[in-house]
C-alpha cells in the first residue's frame, strides 16, 4: 500500500495498470454540504500492488485516467460502481467501459441483490473489513493511517472476489446473464445525465400525492432551488429543505404569513420572497384546462392493478425458482409501467435478453387470461 501525490508517479501506475486484464478500483469523496462530489482519493490495486491516489493535486494527469476507464481491454472492478463512475465523468469526462459489478455479480449467484462489500469480503474470502472510517473527510491533508488502511480494503481482495463470482456464474450458467445487464447499467449514458431543473420536483418526497396545480407551483418552486444550488454548488436542502417546499405546494402559499406558518423561516424569506411569490402567482393564475394533465402520470385501472400483482407474485415464484433475488428481475414499480404501457395487450410487453430468458411467457399467460 502506497499513498501517492506526484503527477509523474501517478502518471506511471495508470500507465502500468493499462496493460493489465483486471484492476480494482475505489474511489473516496466528500458529498455533505455540495451539489456536486468532491473528489478525494483514488485506490487501484493493479499487479498486486495498492496505490492511494490523491485526486486533490492541481496537475493530475487526467487524460491517462481517462484513457484507463475508457479502455475495452482493461477490466475495472469496483462494488456498486455507480457513484464511482458518475464521479469520474465530473472529475475527468470520462465514461467508463468494461466494468465489473462484483455486487451485480454476486445477486446472479443467488445473493440478495444488496450486499455490502464488507459482507462479500467475509462469504466470499473469510476476511473481515473495518468501516469505521467509512464518514470521514477525505479532503482533508494529511490523511490519517486509518483513513488510508480503510481506502486499500476495499480494493483489497476485488480481484480475487472476481475471480471466485466469474467461475460461480460460468458453473451456473448465468454469466452471460450478468454481463448482460451489467453492462445495460455501467454503460448506461442516462448514468451521465444532468439533473434538469424542470424534473427537481421529483426528487421531494410524497410529490404524487399533491394535486396537479400544486405540483405544478412544486415543479417551480423546485427548479427556482435547483438553479440557485448549481450556481452556489450547495446542496438543494440547504437553501431550502424539501419539506418546505411539499408544504408551500400543498398549501399554494402566495403571501408572507402563509410561508412563515409553513415553515419558512425569516433569513430565507428576506432572500427568496419575491421571487417566491412570483413562482405563486404563475402557478395559481394558470386556467385549469391549462395545467399539464400528464404531469399526474397515468394511474392503474382497478383491474390493471390486479393484473400487477398477479404479475408480481408470478415474478416471485419464478425468482425463487430460479433462486435469484426477485428484485434483480424487475422491481415492482418497473412491473407496474410494463402493465401499464402494454395497454393491456400481452405482446407490448416488450421483456427482452436475459429476463426473458427467465420469465419465459409468465406475463403474457396471465394478461390473455
Amino acid at each position: 500500500m502506497k499513498f501517492i501525490d506526484q503527477a509523474s508517479e501517478i502518471h506511471s501506475v495508470l500507465s502500468q495498470a493499462l496493460n493489465e486484464s483486471d484492476i480494482a478500483l475505489d474511489t473516496e469523496f466528500v458529498w455533505t454540504k455540495t451539489f456536486y462530489p468532491i473528489p478525494g482519493l483514488l485506490q487501484i490495486k493493479s499487479a498486486g500492488d495498492i496505490h492511494l491516489i490523491d485526486l486533490l493535486i492541481e496537475d493530475f494527469p487526467k487524460q491517462v485516467l481517462k484513457e484507463l476507464l475508457e479502455s475495452t481491454e482493461v477490466c475495472k472492478i469496483l462494488h456498486s460502481p455507480d457513484q464511482d463512475l458518475k464521479l469520474f465523468k465530473i472529475f475527468c469526462d470520462a465514461e467508463a467501459k468494461n466494468i465489473f459489478d462484483t455486487q451485480l455479480a454476486y445477486a446472479f449467484t443467488g445473493a440478495p441483490k444488496q450486499v455490502s462489500l464488507a459482507k462479500l469480503c467475509l462469504e466470499l474470502m473469510d476476511v473481515e473489513i473495518s468501516k469505521t472510517q467509512q464518514v470521514s473527510d477525505w479532503t482533508k491533508r494529511p490523511l490519517k493511517e486509518s483513513q488510508l488502511i480503510y481506502a486499500a480494503e476495499d480494493v483489497r481482495y476485488l480481484i480475487e472476489i472476481t475471480h471466485s463470482l466469474r467461475q460461480q456464474l460460468k458453473d451456473k450458467q448465468r454469466y452471460e446473464w450478468f454481463l448482460e445487464e451489467n453492462k445495460s447499467i455501467t454503460e448506461n449514458p442516462s448514468l451521465y445525465e444532468e439533473a434538469q431543473a424542470s424534473t427537481a420536483y421529483k426528487k421531494v418526497k410524497q410529490f404524487g400525492r399533491l394535486p396537479l396545480r400544486s405540483l405544478v407551483y412544486l415543479q417551480k418552486l423546485a427548479a427556482y432551488r435547483h438553479d440557485i444550488a448549481i450556481k452556489r454548488n450547495i446542496t438543494p436542502n440547504f437553501i431550502f429543505h424539501q419539506s418546505l417546499l411539499f408544504k408551500a405546494a400543498m398549501y399554494l402559499s402566495t403571501d408572507y404569513g402563509q410561508f412563515t406558518r409553513n415553515g419558512f423561516n425569516e433569513k430565507q424569506l428576506q432572500k427568496h420572497y419575491k421571487n417566491l411569490q412570483k413562482l405563486a402567482k404563475e402557478a395559481v393564475e394558470i386556467k385549469d384546462e391549462d395545467l399539464p394533465k400528464d404531469m399526474l402520470g397515468k394511474e392503474p385501472t382497478g383491474s390493471e392493478k390486479a393484473l400487477i400483482k398477479e404479475c408480481a407474485a408470478a415474478m416471485d415464484k419464478v425468482a425463487e425458482s430460479h433462486d435469484l433475488d426477485p428484485g434483480l428481475i424487475y422491481a415492482r414499480s418497473h412491473i407496474k409501467k410494463l402493465i401499464l404501457n402494454a395497454d393491456k395487450k400481452a405482446e407490448n410487453l416488450n421483456i427482452q435478453g436475459w429476463r426473458k430468458e427467465v420469465l419465459g411467457d409468465t406475463f403474457e399467460k396471465i394478461m390473455n387470461q
